[in-house]
């Protein structure tokens, strides 16, 4: 149902439709957009393209999302362009309040993923990384039939998706807590 189908793809489509390299963060005190935007440009300058591994729609824990597959040579690029993001531009995040760290530990978190957090900002870095880009929200309140329905969906969709090639960063902004992300600049990978 078209319904179902709008709530369960809100999350998603909230975010704009991309892969998560760096996880969102507040600047530290006195970085402005101009230092963040030249970071994300050298990081840019300094990654090569490459092509992407066959993409392919999975159940991750409780939402579905396009991923790449298994064991490809490319995974191992995936991962390094997103460790360089991380590393790179976590100098220019704020640190974590006491509030989003307890968020973020209300989700039972592994003591490696504890330890990211502490360190990184974020509990799903560097090995615990999974690159993908999100399909749908959360489908816990969704039923069997729905999923399934909406799984099938996917599969048709992307059965036939193009070679895709890794070749660009975008820095997105949330102008405001829970709106709308925007983007505020594509940056060529190399260039």
């Amino acid at each position: 149902p078209k319904d179902a189908l709008e709530r369960l793809t809100a999350a998603p489509r909230r975010y704009g439709w991309h892969a998560t390299l760096k996880a969102p963060f507040a600047l530290a005190p006195g970085v402005d957009w101009l230092t963040l935007h030249h970071a994300v440009q050298t990081l840019a300058q300094g990654l090569r393209p490459f092509a992407m591994p066959p993409m392919v729609v999975e159940r991750i824990g409780d939402f579905l999302a396009l991923v790449p597959t298994p064991a490809h040579p490319a995974n191992a690029e995936i991962q390094a362009a997103a460790a360089a993001c991380v590393a790179q531009l976590h100098p220019l995040a704020a640190p974590l309040s006491e509030q989003d760290l307890a968020r973020r530990r209300s989700a039972g978190l592994s003591a490696r993923q504890d330890e990211l957090l502490l360190q990184w900002g974020y509990p799903f870095v560097l090995e615990e990384f999974r690159f993908h880009l999100s399909l749908t929200g959360s489908l816990a309140g969704a039923d069997d039939e729905t999923v399934e329905l909406v799984q099938d969906a996917a599969d048709q969709f992307f059965a036939d998706l193009p070679p895709l090639r890794f070749s660009s960063l975008a820095l997105f902004a949330e102008p405001a807590p829970g709106a709308d992300f925007v983007l505020l600049d594509h940056l060529e990978l190399g260039a």
